[in-house]
């Protein structure tokens, strides 16, 4: 993970950006400082963009690893013992089953560029049965050319860290890599 980081450093530097599908799966477990030892690397970057997210709150999460289904990823979200268990195939489904909680139980958007609503007051909301959500693409892609040569050259690394926890948090497991 060191040798990700010290790649796109130097990629930045220069102007030009090392994005690749596989980068961020495991970026937000790259650039990790602190990550606690779940023992597995997806589950503790998970927790880390939960930490980013929704600092208040971030004890308030269980995660886990689960198998997917079939080739597709999937999540699972329930509350017991007055935690929310979010479970997941890989560190991109947890991420996109804390969104499902924030959006659909919380009344809550983490947006990369627009700003956050992320207001939540008092306890997290309890009152809801086991859920399941399968993915029903095996690729979640974005990015277009356009968006490296007009927007990200600008970018420092608090908005590169956004963009990359927010892609986790929406699924995205394939973006655009221009080389």
């Amino acid at each position: 993970f060191i040798f990700l980081i010290e790649i796109l450093t130097k990629t930045m530097n220069k102007g030009r950006f090392l994005f690749t599908g596989l980068f961020a799966l495991i970026m937000p477990a790259a650039i990790s400082l602190t990550i606690k030892n779940s023992g597995n690397k997806q589950v503790d970057a998970a927790s880390e963009v939960i930490k980013r997210v929704l600092p208040e709150y971030a004890d308030h999460f269980i995660l886990r690893l689960i198998k997917k289904e079939g080739e597709k990823d999937v999540f699972e979200i329930e509350a017991k013992n007055g935690k929310i268990y979010i479970s997941g195939s890989s560190g991109v489904a947890i991420c996109s089953g804390f969104n499902h909680y924030l959006k659909n139980y919380c009344n809550a958007i983490y947006n990369w560029r627009c700003g956050n609503n992320l207001n939540i007051k008092g306890e997290l909301p309890l009152g809801f049965s086991k859920i399941r959500k399968t993915s029903p693409y095996l690729y979640r892609y974005i990015f277009n050319y356009c968006t490296f040569s007009y927007s990200m050259p600008f970018w420092d690394w608090k908005q590169w860290e956004t963009m990359i926890d927010w892609m986790a948090m929406n699924g995205i497991n394939m973006p655009l890599a221009p080389m």
